[in-house]
């Protein structure tokens, strides 16, 4: 085959009609192709659910699409703590150093360019009680500060007025 058949025969099936029912059928996958392709675009988009502060201003949240159910009472959910930008650890203190001052302290001598820490909790929705399997701290660039793995950690009870009633109302709804 010459060039130029060649060139005229890419023409001719380039410019090739497809009948309906093949169109549609095109038409039909690429929207099928796309709704199935994960988003790459902002991947902890509505991912991350606020659900409250601690009284030192710390922000938490639970990672919604990670939450498991490894039996009927348990739940398996990571969360993640921030501090939040604006608040000034000053601001609270009055007469000598309170306990916000001390725990900026400890964040700021262990932690350093402390951005936020994610958790892995494993709450017991029937014994009110809880542990964490997994631990770490992040810089606030990303990088990881520390980080510890307790596969056999023990359980705690949660305390009532904690963060980890917050976290145990959200992830197993209102004690019974």
């Amino acid at each position: 085959m010459t060039h130029r058949a060649l060139c005229n025969e890419l023409h001719y099936n380039i410019n090739m009609k497809l009948n309906p029912s093949v169109q549609h059928l095109t038409v039909l996958l690429t929207v099928i192709l796309v709704a199935l392709l994960p988003s790459r675009s902002h991947p902890e988009e509505n991912r991350w659910k606020f659900i409250g502060k601690s009284g030192t201003e710390t922000r938490w949240y639970i990672d919604i699409k990670s939450m498991s159910h490894p039996s009927h009472n348990l739940v398996s959910v990571w969360v993640r703590s921030a501090p939040d930008p604006d608040w000034n650890y000053s601001d609270t203190m009055e007469d000598g150093e309170g306990t916000e001052e001390i725990l900026k302290r400890i964040q700021e001598r262990y932690f350093g360019d402390y951005g936020h820490t994610e958790a892995l909790w494993e709450i017991d929705c029937l014994m009110v009680s809880f542990r964490l399997l997994y631990f770490s701290a992040y810089r606030r660039d990303g990088e990881i500060l520390f980080s510890t793995h307790t596969p056999d950690a023990e359980w705690s009870l949660i305390i009532p007025g904690s963060v980890g009633e917050i976290v145990r109302e959200t992830v197993c709804g209102p004690r019974q």
